[in-house]
């Protein structure tokens, strides 16, 4: 949620500086910037690969960077790296932690939304089993319409 909120007001502040200049510059970029986002953060979650639902603590390290062009299409890539701890809602179930990095791209025109996301987790819970998976996706909303193009969940 918080990482959609800053993507939103990413887009939100590319999109109020194009009007302005958009005829001036046939086709090149308009704005180009990057944001640095630092942090933490507490979250419900549930893992793809089994396990019962809990929390998780994050400590993450964002970059978000955006280019408008003066046709009106954006792009936004992002990766996002980070640790983080879960603790399960079942206490029998075990704890684990380690590391994470989320990676994803998105291409804004008039009419559709492109995005591709690839996100990694590599840990341990506290019984020393290894923690990994991998989530890949990719999806197109393109005229007031989500197609969902791939979904891989992968649980090795």
């Amino acid at each position: 949620m918080r990482k959609l909120t800053l993507f939103g007001a990413a887009v939100a502040t590319v999109a109020m500086a194009i009007p302005g200049t958009a005829l001036a510059h046939n086709g090149r970029p308009v704005d180009v910037f990057t944001d640095i986002v630092k942090g933490s953060d507490v979250l419900p979650f549930v893992g793809p690969c089994g396990g019962g639902p809990g929390t998780v603590s994050v400590e993450f390290h964002d970059t978000f960077h955006v280019t408008a062009f003066a046709d009106g299409h954006v792009v936004v890539s992002a990766n996002q790296t980070g640790t983080f701890e879960f603790e399960p809602f079942d206490p029998a179930e075990p704890s684990s932690s380690g590391r994470y990095r989320n990676g994803f791209s998105n291409t804004f025109t008039q009419n559709a939304v492109t995005n591709t996301s690839i996100f990694n987790v590599v840990g341990r819970d506290e019984n020393g089993q290894q923690v990994r998976f991998q989530v890949r996706s990719h999806f197109t909303f393109a005229n007031g319409e989500v197609r969902v193009d791939h979904l891989t969940v992968n649980c090795p």
